[in-house]
């Protein structure tokens, strides 16, 4: 269980005008957060930092170590955010990797789209990146992702 002065310091965090901002009374066991881009590569870019985050501080991250994500083969835009989210988490359970920086490449042919991410961070060390939550995955539950106004914006909850 988390003590609610995580959430505050996350939710300070995360007001110093980033194009994200943590949803409250959307789940109570998880954080939801909203992602707006004015394209669906920066929406990307911007979803995986929201998510790490929630998780670390992003500035004590170093790029000591890369990592490549290839997707091929999707119908659409949505399933590939959500499964793209999903693989940056599998990273920091799998290899216990803290991923700050992220690099995407977001190609659509053939009403297919693909994604190349290089993702670049270190092993993690809760001293040094202040460990604020431990996000387990990516839910369905009000997952979206859709274009509005001009701007794309995705809602994603993840399960703490």
């Amino acid at each position: 269980m988390r003590c609610s002065h995580s959430r505050d310091l996350i939710t300070r965090r995360m007001l110093d005008l980033m194009p994200y901002k943590i949803l409250e009374n959307i789940a109570h066991a998880d954080f939801a957060v909203e992602v707006t881009a004015g394209s669906l590569s920066e929406l990307f870019h911007e979803a995986a930092v929201a998510i790490q985050s929630l998780q670390f501080d992003l500035s004590r991250i170093e790029p000591k170590t890369e990592r490549e994500i290839k997707l091929e083969g999707y119908t659409g835009p949505k399933e590939l955010l959500y499964d793209f989210l999903t693989e940056v988490i599998f990273y920091k359970d799998s290899e216990a990797l803290a991923l700050g920086q992220f690099e995407v490449d977001l190609q659509e042919q053939d009403s297919k789209f693909s994604l190349k991410v290089k993702l670049r961070g270190e092993r993690i060390d809760p001293r040094k990146h202040g460990l604020e939550s431990d996000v387990k995955a990516i839910t369905r539950h009000r997952f979206e992702l859709k274009k509005e106004k001009g701007e794309w914006k995705a809602v994603i909850v993840v399960d703490v």
